[in-house]
């Protein structure tokens, strides 16, 4: 069950608003690893997600 301050926040159009701008600016500062950890948790993570995409769409590995 969600907690109720993010029930509330998730609510507010105006928060919304204010975490799309915040998360904009974030992914444009942000390093590639730091990134890749917050999408997938971990390098290794990204790395098994992709080889998995890889995989169920038949993409040649020597496409680069």
């Amino acid at each position: 069950m969600k907690n109720e301050k993010l029930k509330m926040l998730e609510a507010n159009r105006d928060f919304i608003d204010f975490y799309c701008f915040k998360e904009d600016k974030w992914l444009q500062n942000a390093d590639f690893e730091e990134k890749l950890v917050a999408v997938f948790g971990s390098i290794e993570q990204a790395e098994t997600e992709f080889n998995e995409f890889k995989k169920e769409n038949l993409i040649d590995e020597s496409i680069e």
